[in-house]
């Protein structure tokens, strides 16, 4: 689906009503024909995918991201924003989309580890499903971090660039020793929870097949596991892990949904149609 929007419709970035800026990196939404007006009134044309890290109000538009035909839409709008985060230790973007503008926050994180990528393609598309159909924020503010560790996704690793394990590398008390600042993506997801502060924290896993949960999140996990996809598994969080710093030591409700093994493989659809449902409830609950 393509079509000619000026782009001066789509809407100021991050506030700032000088500012627009189109980014092209997730490509949730197909290609229109966007006419771009700078601050300096300079026009030109450029076909590009409009990505949801643009922050835009879709009045009166319905576009329909690849794989999500015969989805129900809503015709409202939803406010979508990118966040920039930083860079990691190997220079690689961290980004975040923000869709929505409630006062409670939930975030969703995937790929803290780089060979998990069934989170990421999860992500991606609920993204596209909640910019297209905004009822369901209900007053909610949805941040997601489609991949929180670059480095590792592009090497294939587990760890970043510099071979840390993420996953293990938050502050937390229970880290016996630490002979260095965290890293680069480890700094920039403690920013952003301590600045948002999320009622409640989602983070993607694999390959394990359950749900764990650290912090105030027993009821949300038993309402998670429900829903029947993956059963409620509890554990103790590892030493230095998200659980670990943001659910047990700062009482906030983290939910590890850890995904099997090589469901990615299977494609973005059949992903969809397994875990949506789990990811939706985190959002709406309560």
């Amino acid at each position: 689906m393509g079509g000619e929007i000026d782009y001066r419709t789509l809407g100021p970035v991050a506030g700032d009503s000088h500012s627009y800026t189109v980014l092209t990196r997730m490509g949730v939404f197909p290609a229109l024909r966007i006419r771009m007006t700078t601050p300096l009134e300079v026009s030109q044309t450029a076909r590009v995918p409009v990505s949801l890290l643009t922050l835009v109000s879709l009045v009166g538009r319905q576009t329909t991201p690849p794989g999500t035909a015969g989805m129900k839409t809503s015709s409202a709008s939803a406010t979508i924003g990118r966040l920039d985060m930083g860079r990691t230790s190997g220079g690689r973007a961290i980004e975040a989309t923000s869709i929505g503008s409630g006062q409670q926050v939930v975030l969703l994180i995937a790929a803290l580890n780089g060979m998990e990528t069934a989170g990421t393609q999860l992500l991606e598309r609920l993204a596209g499903h909640l910019a297209l159909n905004p009822r369901l924020l209900r007053g909610r503010r949805v941040i997601l971090v489609p991949c929180a560790n670059p480095d590792g996704l592009a090497l294939g690793t587990r760890g970043n660039a510099a071979a840390v394990d993420l996953g293990r590398d938050f502050p937390a008390s229970d880290l016996a020793t630490r002979d260095n600042a965290p890293q680069p993506e480890t700094q920039a997801l403690i920013d952003l929870i301590e600045r948002v502060q999320p009622a409640r924290i989602i983070t993607i896993h694999q390959p394990r097949g359950w749900i764990g949960y650290d912090g105030p999140a027993r009821d949300l996990a038993r309402t998670l596991g429900a829903l029947g996809a993956l059963d409620v598994h509890q554990f103790d969080a590892p030493a230095g892990s998200l659980g670990s710093w943001a659910g047990v030591e700062r009482k906030l409700p983290v939910i590890t949904l850890e995904l099997p093994g090589g469901v990615e493989r299977h494609g973005t659809d059949q992903l969809w149609q397994r875990y949506a449902d789990l990811a939706l409830k985190a959002i709406s609950y309560r």
